[in-house]
């Protein structure tokens, strides 16, 4: 018998007879009356029972269809092109903070802390480094979250490829894949994090024809297996510490990070960019101290280094989404530890709660704004007094036609120095792109540009670059 989760109502049932054998495997078509489909915009859920005279078994599922499609690199749900927006939770992580209490098992706080989550404009996450406990699985199922779920192998060890035992590594996976693949969020089964070793393939492929949904698999550092599986990407540019943010000017919109290149033929999910990670005092973390001592300075302040942190990962943000060379953009990370001698964190200011650093919040939250826009100009310098182009991309995640104004405006100390203003339409799941010319100021001096999408009755998501203007050199003539 099938029922909808909520209201009750029946919407099919099926029976059959058994044999009077001890053992006995039965398959059954239910026809569902007027399906209702599941997605992040509409967790529908509905609730199978199957009994007999004496026994009975209850479970959940929702009525979805989830692939990549290699000839658009792009994710596919219910049969129409998706783009996936997300973060990650790494709960392992979490369970070394200070002040994690039982908080992982307050079903009140797990809930809210997926609302944070769709309140950022995200409709994905990766359950990374470790699994959470299986009430959030039913919580990301009625919030409406697509789950990457990850199996806890993460080993980088270099110069050889990691060993295991097939077998036992089948069995897991099997039992794994049993626990979830009732649940429709979970859209990706991800065998492992970074990890080079040709027996996790192996091992997954005798196990994948288990799953009626035929989900994707994430192989790690490993090649993809099948034309519908994924290919992870890490492109952390912030990982040597003299990058400059004008380095995106040159930087490769695919790039896998520290795997070759994707060969084109699978989806590229971007789950893990940033490296510049701050505790949540506002320090950074043992792996980001040198990075703030070279963009900042020595004698840098909390609030400069948030900003900064919001800022660049505001821009990078941009940079993976309107190059739409990903089929998902999902930043590392949403939650984690904060200590003195970690080397990630997360953004929370109070993470008991969920209060979102506010510079975090404002400007990252715009980058992943499903009707987004991107400034495409890095430069940290420009000529005073010269005419500059500015390009602007502005992207449409959404089912319907994007019709609005782009609003670009020359700034100086928060001041108005010339704003210039265009139409624009996006077409479904597109992109448009406008240029605007500015003539900037004979004087020398630091300026910012902002590009802003505005719609009557919504939103308005910004991009923000800063520069510096410098006068002629004279002499030089």
């Amino acid at each position: 018998e099938v029922r909808e989760a909520k209201s009750g109502r029946v919407a099919g049932t099926a029976s059959a007879r058994l044999s009077a054998a001890a053992k006995q495997t039965l398959d059954l078509e239910v026809p569902i009356a007027d399906c209702r489909w599941w997605s992040p915009e509409d967790p529908f859920l509905y609730q199978l029972t199957a009994r007999t005279r004496g026994d009975e078994f209850e479970t959940r599922f929702g009525m979805r269809t989830f692939k990549f499609d290699p000839a658009t690199g792009r994710a596919v749900l219910n049969g129409k092109p998706y783009l996936m927006r997300g973060s990650n939770i790494t709960l392992y992580r979490f369970f070394e903070d200070p002040q994690r209490g039982t908080l992982p098992w307050n079903e009140e706080w797990v809930r809210t802390l997926h609302r944070r989550m769709k309140d950022m404009h995200w409709n994905c996450l990766r359950y990374c480094i470790g699994f959470p406990p299986e009430f959030w699985y039913r919580i990301a199922d009625e919030e409406g979250i697509l789950i990457q779920d990850e199996f806890p192998i993460w080993n980088m060890e270099r110069g050889k490829a990691a060993e295991y035992d097939v077998n036992s590594l089948a069995a897991e996976y099997r039992e794994w894949m049993q626990e979830r693949w009732n649940h429709p969020c979970v859209v990706i089964w991800d065998a492992c994090n970074e990890t080079r070793s040709p027996d996790i393939a192996k091992a997954f492929a005798k196990v994948r024809a288990l799953d009626l949904s035929n989900r994707p698999w994430d192989n790690g550092w490993q090649p993809p297996q099948d034309p519908g599986d994924c290919f992870e990407s890490h492109p952390y540019h912030f990982i040597d510490p003299q990058f400059k943010l004008s380095g995106l000017a040159q930087a490769d919109p695919a790039k896998a990070g520290n795997v070759s290149r994707d060969d084109g033929k699978h989806a590229v999910v971007i789950n893990e960019y940033g490296w510049l990670w701050l505790n949540r005092d506002g320090t950074p973390t043992t792996l980001t101290k040198e990075l703030y001592h070279n963009l900042l300075g020595a004698e840098s302040t909390t609030d400069e280094r948030r900003r900064l942190y919001a800022r660049y990962l505001a821009a990078e943000t941009e940079f993976w989404r309107c190059h739409r060379k990903a089929a998902a953009v999902m930043h590392f990370t949403a939650l984690g530890y904060s200590r003195p001698d970690g080397q990630t964190s997360d953004h929370w200011t109070d993470v008991v709660k969920l209060i979102w650093e506010p510079e975090f919040y404002h400007y990252v939250r715009d980058a992943f704004a499903p009707v987004g826009v991107m400034i495409d100009a890095w430069a940290a310098e420009y000529p005073a007094g010269k005419r500059q182009e500015f390009p602007v991309v502005v992207i449409n995640d959404l089912s319907g036609i994007w019709h609005g104004e782009v609003r670009f405006r020359l700034l100086h100390d928060g001041k108005t120095v010339a704003v210039k203003t265009q139409p624009c339409s996006v077409p479904s799941l597109g992109d448009a792109k406008l240029s605007f010319s500015i003539e900037l100021p004979a004087t020398a001096g630091n300026y910012q540009v902002e590009a802003a999408l505005v719609k009557p009755g919504t939103e308005t998501p910004c991009s923000l670059r800063d520069f510096t203007t410098l006068a002629e050199d004279k002499s030089k003539e």
